[in-house]
């Protein structure tokens, strides 16, 4: 079938680049993954890790995933994210991005109406989980009171060394759900996840979890009493069925 990505591993790799970077690929880099597949020297699973490391992935959706994680403690919903990253795509800066959301209702009903000051302290203490030091408020202070948007601080928090270490995993889990399910992460689903993920090294120890999934295949698929998983979120049995 046009559509088995799982049998065919240039299917695959397109089927990636939209996934995870939210754009057709190139024909080179189709047939250089395609080819790093075939001969294995390279895995799906550290393919799928490959692209969410590099700096198309984490300066764009990557970007915004964080912006919505730091500003809304959650996901992006796949509507808002396919919305803003076709925006990206034609160039909008994703300080703009910031900038709506944080002046959403929803951080509005999270955090009430801030001031300055109280927007810097709120950020910094959500996303880096202290205080702003006394240079990083006057720098923050003097820029805003000059004009610079408060998106510009969200998206600069947002890419800062500190918060995109501390979200590595939050990112790559979301971006499981987003990218290879189609959809948000649901609340029990991710709960398990996270617990998991804190007892391993990487997340992307769980990606072939959800390429098992029943969800991933009847994306490509017709629906088959066969497919391996149940519900993503939930360990396999020693059957090789979902743990409910």
């Amino acid at each position: 079938m046009d559509n088995d990505v799982f049998d065919n591993d240039a299917l695959f790799v397109r089927q990636l680049y939209r996934d995870l970077l939210w754009h057709e690929g190139d024909d080179e880099g189709i047939a250089y993954w395609t080819e790093a597949l075939g001969n294995a020297s390279m895995s799906r699973d550290q393919l799928v890790e490959f692209f969410i490391n590099t700096e198309e992935f984490q300066g764009g959706v990557g970007t915004l995933t964080r912006l919505y994680e730091g500003a809304l403690g959650r996901a992006p919903d796949v509507c808002g994210l396919d919305y803003w990253m076709a925006q990206h795509a034609d160039g909008l800066n994703l300080a703009i991005s910031a900038q709506v959301i944080l002046e959403s209702d929803e951080f509005a009903q999270r955090q009430g109406d801030l001031s300055d000051d109280a927007l810097i302290d709120t950020l910094t203490q959500s996303m880096l989980g202290r205080e702003a030091t006394p240079d990083e408020r006057g720098q923050w202070e003097q820029a805003l009171a000059n004009g610079t948007s408060t998106g510009s601080l969200l998206l600069t928090l947002a890419n800062s060394e500190d918060y995109r270490a501390q979200s590595a995993e939050t990112v790559s889990l979301d971006l499981f759900y987003l990218g290879l399910l189609n959809r948000e992460p649901d609340a029990a689903g991710r709960a398990y996840w996270q617990e998991e993920i804190a007892d391993a090294d990487t997340p992307f120890t769980f990606i072939g979890s959800f390429f098992m999934s029943t969800e991933y295949h009847d994306r490509f698929l017709p629906p088959t009493e066969s497919a391996a998983l149940e519900l993503t979120g939930l360990a396999p049995n020693l059957d090789g069925l979902s743990g409910l």
